[in-house]
């Protein structure tokens, strides 16, 4: 905040406020997670890698590790299978996700701490191949998912580069608060329904993913699209590779009250879009927006221009 006094009365608020603690809900997984914020609001530097959402983290008093918020990953944690033999973190058990080939090392993480908020009893994954291998080169040890933050509002301020957590909830629906599905048997993390040029599309919330928009390619036949798709690149996901083609939309784009006219869209057959049946919602989207997630009420917030907080 620009005024000092300001700043100054709601760091003694802060000081006076006891820790706010609460117990995740079991996920999927079994996972219980608890979180302790020990100021009202903390709020921590977002790096980026490509555009995506990197924060420091300490993990058992250990650190700072880089690690990238994917809410693209289903699971709280997952580390770089050379930073989990740095922790010495004991194996706890195997598990095989919806769409995977193979098993998956359960390691318990312990505590991570990024700014003054607490999370613990944590169990990760540990990943030897895509999941964070390919990001080593950027000092990225590893990944945090949409369940470790059940417990507090999450906010990812693009434009102001911060990260926040925070007790509280979003308002009810608005336009720039929508209802996301909570459906997980068939939706994965936040799920939310585009307006395509007036179609009706199922997308999901990826900071992971540094496109636009992605959308399945069967979607093609059904958007008016100004001329035909080229290929623009390859898709990578820990179930493969995907070919990516681009066209422009002859239409708008709406989320919520937000719109965008003749975007560019992406459409390729990914792994865990095929999975659901959903597209996909990524960074280069999200990069002029401060995203705040309320996983109790299923809501989430797309505020334009940043300063997600309040």
């Amino acid at each position: 905040m620009a005024a000092r006094t300001l700043s100054f009365l709601l760091s003694l608020l802060a000081i006076s406020t006891p820790p706010v603690q609460a117990e995740n809900e079991p996920d999927r997984a079994g996972v219980q997670i608890r979180t302790t914020l020990h100021t009202a609001r903390v709020s921590v530097p977002m790096d980026n890698w490509g555009g995506r959402p990197v924060v420091e983290a300490r993990i058992n008093g250990k650190g700072p590790f880089k690690l990238l918020i994917d809410t693209g990953t289903s699971f709280p944690v997952v580390l770089d299978d050379i930073l989990v033999g740095k922790l010495k973190l004991p194996a706890t058990g195997i598990t095989r996700p919806r769409g995977e080939a193979g098993d998956l090392d359960i390691v318990d993480v312990g505590t991570m701490t990024i700014g003054d908020a607490e999370f613990s009893s944590i169990q990760g994954i540990r990943s030897t191949g895509v999941g964070c291998a390919s990001m080593t080169g950027e000092g990225i040890q590893g990944i945090l998912g949409l369940p470790l933050f059940k417990g507090c509002l999450l906010t990812l301020d693009f434009p102001e580069r911060r990260v926040s957590f925070e007790s509280g909830e979003l308002p009810r629906p608005d336009g720039e608060t929508i209802e996301y599905s909570a459906d997980e048997e068939h939706d994965y993390g936040v799920t939310v329904t585009l307006s395509v040029a007036g179609v009706p599309a199922k997308a999901h919330l990826d900071t992971g993913s540094p496109a636009l928009v992605t959308m399945l390619n069967k979607l093609q036949k059904k958007l008016p699209l100004k001329g035909k798709p080229r290929v623009v690149g390859m898709a990578r996901t820990p179930q493969g590779e995907a070919e990516v083609r681009s066209a422009v939309l002859d239409g708008v784009l709406k989320l919520g009250k937000h719109k965008w006219a003749k975007p560019r869209i992406d459409f390729a057959d990914l792994g865990p879009m095929l999975d659901y049946d959903v597209g996909n919602i990524g960074s280069r989207l999200l990069k002029d927006f401060a995203v705040t997630v309320d996983q109790k009420n299923h809501r989430v917030r797309f505020r334009q221009g940043g300063s997600g907080g309040g």
